[in-house]
């Protein structure tokens, strides 16, 4: 969504000041825009899940799309596993709401947990909100969650499932 267009410029020219000087919401290090903070209001919290999702044991349980300071190879996906058993490696894949992919090579532990930091710049997670599938090498959807812009807030881990 773009800002609407005025006749008077005078609220774009405030609006330039505030950004240059960081005032009010501008003084974030990564500010919402007013307009795609109305669009994210006018959206649903929670969307419906994009695809079938067939559970095999494996599953996100969290992320931290927004690490305090910054976000390129620092964002984090956790996946748990509740089988009791370790089972080889799978091939598994994330995928975002923009259709990028992150590969799973290592082994989640039998009934543990695996937190893979992104340090390859494949997907990234919008602090805007987005959504995570896991996605197996049969293309079935095997876990699937989504944050809002809200919950992603600096240094906040976004905990799913069990």
């Amino acid at each position: 969504m773009v800002p609407q267009v005025l006749e008077d410029e005078t609220l774009g020219r405030l609006e330039a000041e505030a950004r240059a000087a960081k005032r009010g919401l501008w003084a974030d290090a990564n500010p919402t825009p007013p307009w795609e903070w109305r669009a994210a209001r006018q959206r649903p919290e929670v969307q419906a899940s994009p695809a079938r999702v067939v559970p095999n044991g494996i599953e996100i349980a969290a992320l931290l799309p927004n690490p305090a300071g910054k976000d390129e190879g620092h964002e984090q996906v956790v996946y748990s596993q509740h089988d009791r058993r370790t089972r080889g490696p799978r091939r598994l894949e994330a995928a975002d709401r923009a259709g990028n992919v992150f590969a799973l090579s290592e082994t989640v532990p039998a009934s543990g947990k695996l937190a893979l930091t992104m340090t390859e710049p494949t997907m990234s997670l919008d602090d805007h909100g987005d959504e995570v599938l896991l996605i197996d090498a049969g293309g079935v959807v095997r876990s699937w969650v989504a944050y809002t812009g809200q919950e992603a807030r600096s240094g906040a881990v976004l905990g799913f499932g069990r």
